[in-house]
């Protein structure tokens, strides 16, 4: 995932010409690599250590959600002004993006040093605007020049920050050698699955999802299964383990192949064809440069926007920041469908939904008839959001599910997870559907 985050190295010559992040006035990104290799080779000969803090905020955004991103960028400039009063003469402050901040110095006699300071910008942050709502996970990475070039020190801080972020937030963590071990066996592991997916060690298997009032099918979900000896054969504990740590390696190959399922059926049924829809990993709903991904690949396609569309599990909008939500309205402003997936397990409100604005909401809970589903289509449906009921799993529910205004369903008892083949062949022959 980190690597994601790195840039392009610079000289350190040109860092007067880096720019200020318009919000902050602190060094943008660009900034910090050039100038933690500069103190790479200052610190050669010397014993001192240099110290990279990955500070990750907590609570920006409950108080966008409450007060407003106005107030939000407040309270954001408001931190770095007190991350910035706290760092040493020979240090420096950047804005790393969205709510992140990386502070670097170097000269540090030992690591009770950086902790001290880690501490004192944990503190600060009390009472941040007077909303009691903002405080920092932090990561604390030290090495000495020869042990540890730049690019690894910044990965090593923000292993630990995600440590901190782990153990509940608003503390800090030191990377030590238990997170070592752990760095290098994902490093292998993601070396490992990009080496499948690139030697077609992933298959691809398809779910329809019908409009229940017509029977047409309204789009086709993707599922990853692992190739075994026989197709789509996978350890679903592992899989999802996998998924969810290097989600990013996964949604590429599933992207590379709904564009070209989304084309073949653009071609062959035009308008009428249903979208492809993909779920959505944190790691890539947080990255920086995936709706730009997204766009250039819908243009490489020739596609609409619409062909496609991403599901993304309520639980992981609930702890969304400023990164993920950057994400959700790039995707939207190009046109591609949002939907959220499992709400009613509590983690998101009808005025969350109101916020995140989905193009659909699949529902998390029992597709058979009953009080609960009923209030959650009616408020739902009170936003003018189409809703999608998973798991239908027999015939005979489908009429009261459409009686209460429910415009999808998916599930075993309309067509169950079959091959791509099978799904393909299933939507150009919609009189097999059984309706």
């Amino acid at each position: 995932m980190f690597a994601s985050l790195l840039f392009a190295s610079t000289s350190t010559d040109d860092l007067a010409m880096h720019v200020l992040d318009s919000l902050t006035g602190l060094p943008t990104r660009s900034a910090l690599l050039p100038r933690l290799e500069g103190a790479v080779r200052r610190n050669l000969d010397s014993d001192t250590l240099l110290v990279a803090l990955f500070i990750d905020l907590d609570g920006l955004k409950r108080i966008n959600d409450r007060y407003g991103h106005e107030v939000g960028d407040t309270a954001l400039i408001e931190t770095a002004q007190r991350i910035s009063a706290k760092v040493p003469d020979n240090g420096l402050a950047v804005r790393f993006g969205g709510d992140e901040f990386v502070v670097i110095y170097e000269d540090a006699v030992d690591l009770d040093e950086a902790i001290e300071l880690a501490t004192n910008i944990l503190r600060a942050f009390q009472d941040v605007g007077g909303y009691h709502a903002i405080s920092a996970s932090i990561g604390i990475a030290v090495g000495r020049s020869g042990e540890v070039d730049a690019n690894e020190l910044l990965r090593r801080a923000d292993a630990a920050m995600y440590r901190a972020k782990a153990n509940g937030g608003s503390q800090i963590a030191v990377f030590d050698t238990a997170m070592h071990t752990k760095l290098k066996k994902d490093e292998s592991l993601r070396s490992s699955l990009l080496e499948a997916i690139s030697n077609n060690g992933f298959g691809v298997a398809a779910q329809p999802i019908f409009e229940l009032t017509t029977g047409r099918i309204h789009g086709v979900e993707l599922f990853i299964r692992v190739r075994d000896h026989t197709p789509y054969i996978a350890d679903a504990n592992q899989l999802f383990r996998l998924v969810h740590e290097y989600g990013e390696a996964f949604d590429a190959a599933v992207l590379g192949r709904a564009l070209a399922l989304a084309r073949v059926w653009q071609r062959s049924l035009g308008t009428e064809a249903p979208r492809v829809q993909i779920n959505l990993s944190t790691q890539s709903l947080a990255a920086s440069q995936f709706v730009q991904h997204v766009d250039d690949a819908l243009t490489a396609e020739g596609l609409r926007s619409g062909a496609i569309a991403f599901e993304i599990d309520g639980q992981d909008l609930a702890g969304a920041g400023d990164r993920e939500r950057n994400t959700v309205d790039g995707l939207r402003e190009l046109g591609v469908p949002i939907i959220v997936d499992g709400f009613g397990d509590g983690s998101l409100s009808l005025d969350d939904l109101a916020q995140w604005r989905p193009a659909m909401v699949k529902l998390a809970v029992d597709a058979q008839p009953n009080p609960v589903l009923t209030g959650l289509v009616r408020g739902i449906s009170s936003l003018a959001i189409p809703t999608c009921v998973k798991g239908v799993g027999a015939h005979g529910d489908l009429r009261d599910v459409v009686a209460i205004g429910t415009y999808c369903g998916q599930g075993n008892a309309l067509t169950p997870v079959r091959s791509l083949d099978r799904v393909h062949a299933q939507i150009h022959a919609p009189q097999r559907l059984g309706f």
